[in-house]
């Protein structure tokens, strides 16, 4: 599907775990959406944000009979040559476990390109004086059915996952905001979602209509959340799939101004 146009978002974190300022970038369900040629309009508005760090939160791909992966690989090699990206599954790329040979082709170009993608694993980098450990949960396909929503216990979270070590700034890329509770008592000082598209409507600040599992008003449906030292920001995404509909809820990039607290 094409476009020609996105919002540019951008959030405020204030935290203890860095000592100096970096912008962030944050993408999610691209669907193969293309905005311009080439998707030239969504990468030079990336790449003129500067950004130290490029997370993409899932579902820049469409599975089933449609699928194309070079839109995605394309924008990722952009992305790639612009600041480290590291990546998580959503719940279609999870659904690539149905076509092995195509799940590893897509693994493997992203390799060659230089992506990280993080599936239930954690990667670490240092930017300027500040680590970071950069965690990717995938959930097991179970936990995307429709109508009744799943349940993640803590020891299930943490047997994916492993523990929250403390000792850099962690950010956990979770495509699916559901679990947000169960996100923040892990402990990461940033989480990152999609997943709802913004719930096709939105309400104000953060009323989302309605979330994927057809729950009316669901909470963590969109924007930046804060409970004790966790932030959690989800975004409506860039593309649709299923129900293209969006009202008062346009397509988005996501910039985080990440700023030492002031003591």
């Amino acid at each position: 599907m094409r476009y020609d146009h996105f919002e540019i978002t951008g959030y405020t974190v204030l935290s203890d775990s860095v000592s100096e300022e970096h912008t962030i970038l944050l993408l999610g369900d691209l669907h193969e959406a293309v905005y311009g040629p080439d998707n030239r309009i969504l990468t030079d508005a990336c790449r003129k944000i500067c950004p130290d760090l490029i997370l993409c939160s899932g579902d820049m791909i469409t599975a089933g009979d449609s699928l194309r992966t070079d839109i995605s690989l394309n924008l990722y090699k952009k992305l790639a040559e612009t600041a480290p990206v590291f990546a998580s599954f959503g719940n279609h790329e999870t659904k690539l476990r149905h076509t092995p040979e195509i799940l590893r082709d897509y693994l493997s170009a992203l390799r060659k390109i230089g992506v990280q993608m993080l599936r239930n694993k954690s990667a670490s980098l240092t930017i300027g004086a500040d680590r970071f450990r950069i965690t990717g949960l995938e959930l097991r396909p179970v936990k995307y059915k429709k109508l009744r929503v799943p349940k993640l216990s803590a020891s299930e979270l943490e047997e994916q996952i492993g523990k929250c070590r403390g000792d850099a700034f962690e950010i956990l890329l979770a495509h699916n905001p559901v679990f947000a509770s169960q996100y923040m008592d892990w402990g990461a000082d940033l989480i990152v979602s999609g997943h709802y598209h913004g719930g096709l409507m939105r309400f104000g600040k953060h009323g989302s209509l309605v979330s994927p599992y057809f729950r009316p008003l669901p909470p963590y449906g969109y924007g930046m959340y804060e409970r004790g030292g966790s932030v959690m920001i989800v975004t409506s995404g860039l593309g649709e799939h299923t129900v293209p509909l969006r009202i008062n809820n346009p397509t988005e990039i996501v910039t985080i101004s990440l700023k030492p607290r002031e003591k």
